[in-house]
């Protein structure tokens, strides 16, 4: 990364003491008013004009459709942070040079705080004046993440993290704040690699000089950082409990919290392991209630808990954490930040789970219209939350006008990031779904044979979202009647996600799932049954006896069962069924269940007229593509 030479007030700033020392001096030969101006000076070479053009020029230079928007997006923020940066500055001063309300042992820390935050914007501008692809593709995020300097304002917090007292281990010190706000930088813009070779060695030389803040804040970047990597959430959860015990001989509350929230994520989400997920969440809750301007981080708690208790099937609760954590955000960082956009993409989707389709729509379009806004409209971010807006649409059976935003989707990044980009298999595959629920199977197969050809090439033939595409490819396949061709794609999925992700992870439930409905639709309910069951019990086992995605698998049981002539037995599994959708989720799918529960009612002799009230109302939500099995069914089947 290249370097420039800061200006001599920068220089001054090496040292807090030296920075009270240097304003000191300034009050003496100033007037009152004047003692606290010019802070501004102290973003020479970092983030002036010169820089400003700099940066600009390289995002030009990578030739990308979206380089010009990232740079106006990059320049917001930056602007924005410094603008904060340096009126905090001078109330740091002012505070004690003009008002007499504060130490001078408090303003040295307040300098010490702010010299910090500083040193990890020069990190950052240093490598976005030589922006390659993947630093313009994360440099909005990468502005936006640079740490507020709210904490410059925490007289306690800081008091608690005192720096070392000799100046030498002080300056060495600053060196390595220095080495660990390039290693923020690198991880924040992708280049992880990079970022862990330069974590590892500012971790090992904050443990040689025994100064726990510092090694905290390394190993919380050092964990963060190695699950991007390698996406080693075991790994990664031992680093940040190091964060946690050096942040506690620091007493760093700061990072304990980030940590803990970090590790509801890895623990709870990541690794399947709830209740810990929980009790980490409580953590990170007390501790944010001590620190000073931390409502950001404590909408990003609630956003985890949330993705939380969606997994485990409280989509109401996940909801209303939701709601909050968007409130938070909002009030924190403004209603047009991307972070904020992320949200409500994140509430959008709570909100087709809960089958609530407008709300989701409406949600789903404001997020697009945030991200357009902050990204530029030909940004890869961007085109991910146009996707949404597509799929939103699908749920509302809006397949044309989906269709089109998904390929407007694919559209977007393949300009930006090239026609074989892994990033491009997601709303390939999506792109098939809709033309398969347009009955345009030949389509769909010509998508999922593409998704399945990115996935390989960019992620390998072993890898567990190959089997996602093998198993869409195979759904089709059985539709087209190449049921040979299916079932081979569906054991192959099954194989890749048993070898990959291991026996009873809930992926591999969802392969045996895709088995079973290739079973069921081939008449051979035996087999659908074993698989449906064994589908069941592995997704029971992680998530729960409540959780909704289980009313897929009870669903196939009760139809394997109708299917082979033992209704009785169907009737409980579908009941259970129809009690876990409730109002939620996609209307097809219960309509689908209404309508095996109402033959196997009426095949068992039980209850006819709510056979045929349930088969009325499955009739009504079925889609135009799906509902003549039960028109025939009903014209049958007369009270």
């Amino acid at each position: 990364m290249r370097r420039r030479r800061r200006g001599a007030v920068v220089a001054g700033l090496a040292l807090a003491a030296v920075a009270a020392g240097g304003i000191a001096i300034m009050a003496m030969r100033s007037a009152p008013t004047e003692v606290c101006r010019g802070a501004e000076r102290n973003l020479a070479g970092i983030w002036d004009a010169d820089r400003k053009d700099q940066i600009r020029r390289a995002f030009l230079a990578t030739g990308l459709p979206y380089a010009e928007d990232t740079w106006r997006g990059v320049e917001r923020s930056l602007d924005g942070a410094m603008t904060r940066w340096t009126t905090m500055h001078r109330s740091a001063c002012e505070a004690t040079r003009v008002h007499g309300e504060q130490s001078e042992a408090v303003l040295s820390l307040r300098m010490w705080c702010l010299d910090d935050r500083l040193r990890e914007t020069k990190a950052l501008t240093d490598t976005l004046g030589a922006a390659d692809a993947t630093v313009l593709n994360r440099a909005v995020d990468a502005a936006d993440r640079l740490t507020a300097v709210d904490a410059c304002a925490d007289a306690r917090a800081l008091t608690e993290k005192q720096p070392p007292r000799d100046p030498a281990a002080r300056l060495r010190i600053d060196g390595l704040q220095a080495e660990l706000a390039k290693g923020r930088a690198a991880s924040n813009l992708g280049d992880f690699e990079t970022s862990v070779a330069i974590l590892d060695r500012v971790t090992t030389a904050a443990q040689t000089e025994v100064y726990a803040p510092l090694e905290a804040e390394a190993l919380l970047e050092l964990g963060r950082t190695r699950f991007f990597l390698d996406g080693d959430a075991k790994q990664a959860e031992q680093i940040l409990m190091k964060a946690v015990f050096a942040a506690e001989r620091g007493r760093h509350d700061m990072v304990r919290a980030r940590a803990w929230t970090v590790l509801v994520f890895l623990v709870g989400i990541a690794q399947a392991r709830h209740a810990e997920g929980h009790e980490l969440a409580e953590h990170a809750a007390a501790v944010i209630k001590r620190l000073v301007g931390a409502e950001a981080l404590e909408g990003q708690l609630l956003g985890n808990l949330a993705q939380l208790a969606t997994i485990e099937g409280k989509i109401v609760e996940a909801q209303q954490m939701l709601e909050r954590s968007l409130a938070m955000l909002e009030g924190k960082l403004g209603a047009d930040h991307v972070e904020v956009g992320r949200a409500v993409a994140q509430l959008s989707e709570v909100a087709r789970r809960n089958g609530d389709l407008d709300r989701a729509l409406a949600l789903a379009e404001r997020a697009h219209a945030i991200h357009e806004r902050g990204y530029g409209p030909r940004h890869p971010e961007t085109a991910k939350s146009l996707f949404s807006v597509g799929m939103a649409l699908e749920d509302q059976g809006k397949f044309e006008p989906a269709a089109e935003k998904v390929t407007r989707t694919l559209a977007i990044i393949e300009a930006a990031l090239g026609p074989d980009h892994i990033d491009l298999a997601v709303a390939t595959d999506e792109l098939g779904i809709i033309r398969r629920k347009q009955d345009r199977i030949d389509d769909a197969i010509k998508h999922h044979s593409r998704a399945l050809a990115l996935r390989e090439k960019g992620l390998g033939p072993d890898h567990p979202e190959t089997a996602i595409s093998l198993d869409n490819l195979g759904l089709v396949l059985g539709m087209a009647k190449r049921h040979d061709e299916a079932l081979a794609h569906h054991k192959r999925a099954l194989a890749v996600t048993t070898k990959a992700l291991g026996a009873d992870h809930p992926e591999t439930a969802a392969s045996r799932g895709y088995l079973a409905n290739l079973y069921l639709d081939t008449g051979r309910h035996r087999e659908a049954l074993v698989e449906f069951r064994a589908a069941l019990e592995l997704t029971e086992k992680a998530w729960g006896p409540d959780h909704f995605d289980l009313s897929f698998y009870l669903s196939g049981i009760g139809h394997a069962l109708v299917g082979s002539g033992q209704p009785q037995a169907a009737i409980a599994p579908l009941e259970r069924a129809l009690k876990l959708r409730g109002d939620d989720g996609d209307p097809a799918s219960t309509a689908e269940i209404k309508f095996g529960l109402a033959r196997a009612l009426w095949d068992a002799k039980q209850d006819r007229a709510r056979a045929r009230a349930l088969a009325e109302e499955a009739l009504e939500a079925y889609s135009k593509l799906s509902k003549r099995d039960v028109e025939d069914w009903l014209a049958a089947h007369r009270l």
